[in-house]
């Protein structure tokens, strides 16, 4: 009933599931295909096509096993056994490096999907992609695709000594291969990720090393412009927004800004976003637009889209670290906007929940810190106005706040 084709058969469930994307008649096609692969007849069938546009397969069952990997890991989001059909495929050729590289991906895809449904981070996922990057590079050490998934991974698990450590590898890398085949992009990605993790690391001078070198080779590369702005600032004293806090809250960087700066030239800017009843859409929107405001310093637009960010952390029972970062971003804006009782007091909720919070504890010192000064100032002022209002009645001369009588005419101070 299948044929005498099993790759007839195989490119006919791929080319059903490309138009209606059901990926159940997919699995099941797939399902299909290997019971008749596994017949006998057709054992380790040579392919007519064993490459696709990136990768190389040994035979057919190792192809139906890796494609059905992807349908349930990233179509069904069913992990277990998606990475049942990746190591099966794996199985069948150890050495084959591609079949490695697919499950790579797709153990990526499915993290970057399930972190942005659940709005935190799964480290268990990172660390299986670690693993997978540790099996590519025993095949091979100096793969970069292993290399940069390292990266990522290592990052998104906290541990910057280690991303900078890949990045340094995959640098040297660059550099070693020939010109014909150097990624400029390649390059300036790891810079600026060893930028970010000095930043982080609080090597601020590494960090703007890192900086100028990725603008050396692009000069008007924005992340870079930004971020060495942040550096600067953050070496000379306070930084106006945490880099870390950009990162942590997984938003693209400058889409946002770029998007409202684009609208604010044409005039079309509004007040505010309206919400649309997807909680998780509106959560994310306005997470871009809080950062949008704020990097075209319009902060009671950021404290108003941050006020309904916490209004849904509240009512859905969403993750509660966003709790603090939002209360972070207030305590910023409310500092930038000169209201420093109400930065505190965001700051001060910021470490009912986190007590350790480094960067709270240091701008809870610095607001602290800059409301004693305003206060004694506008003390001094007000002692310097009585002061100077104060004159003898009879010849005019000015009397000291503690004077009983004017020491010129004897008069009686009124």
């Amino acid at each position: 009933m299948f044929g005498k084709d099993p790759e007839k058969l195989f490119e006919e469930v791929n080319k059903k599931w490309g138009k209606d994307f059901d990926h159940n008649k997919a699995l099941a096609g797939y399902d299909n295909l290997l019971l008749l692969l596994e017949s006998g007849d057709y054992d380790n069938l040579e392919l007519k096509n064993p490459s696709d546009a990136e990768h190389t397969y040994d035979n057919l069952t190792q192809k139906a096993h890796s494609y059905k990997g992807q349908i349930l890991m990233v179509g069904k989001k069913l992990f277990q056994e998606g990475m049942l059909e990746f190591d099966k495929a794996i199985q069948i050729n150890p050495e084959n490096q591609d079949m490695v590289k697919i499950k790579i991906k797709a153990l990526e895809t499915y993290r970057t999907e399930r972190e942005e449904e659940d709005i935190e981070r799964h480290p268990e996922l990172s660390e299986e992609v670690l693993k997978c990057c540790d099996k590519l590079l025993s095949i091979d050490n100096e793969s970069v695709a292993a290399w940069l998934s390292k990266s990522t991974s290592y990052f998104k698990l906290g541990r910057y000594e280690d991303v900078i450590e890949c990045d340094d590898i995959i640098l040297r890398l660059y550099q070693e291969k020939k010109t014909a085949t150097r990624d400029p992009i390649m390059k300036v990605g790891s810079l600026v990720s060893k930028a970010i993790c000095y930043d982080l690391l609080n090597r601020l001078t590494e960090s703007k090393k890192c900086y100028l070198e990725v603008l050396e080779l692009d000069p008007y590369n924005e992340k870079a412009l930004h971020f060495l702005h942040d550096i600067e600032m953050k070496i000379a004293g306070k930084k106006p927004y945490s880099a870390m806090n950009d990162l942590e809250r997984g938003k693209k960087p400058y889409s946002a800004m770029n998007d409202l700066k684009n609208e604010q030239d044409k005039g079309e800017t509004k007040p505010f976003v309206k919400t649309s009843g997807n909680h998780f859409q509106d959560f994310r929107t306005l997470l871009a637009k809080s950062k949008g405001y704020y990097e075209l310093g319009r902060y009671e637009d950021v404290l108003e889209c941050e006020d309904v960010i916490l209004r849904l952390i509240s009512e859905k029972g969403m993750n509660p670290s966003q709790r603090a970062l939002s209360l972070h971003t207030k305590a910023n804006c409310y500092y930038f906007l000169n209201r420093l009782t109400e930065s505190k007091k965001c700051l001060l909720e910021v470490l009912e929940f986190d007590p350790y919070n480094e960067e709270a504890l240091t701008d809870l010192h610095d607001t602290e810190m800059k409301i004693a000064v305003k206060e004694r100032t506008e003390k001094n002022n007000t002692s310097s106005q009585e002061s100077e209002s104060i004159f003898c009645e009879n010849c005019g001369k000015p009397l000291k706040p503690t004077a009983k009588f004017c020491g010129k005419c004897g008069t009686p101070r009124a």
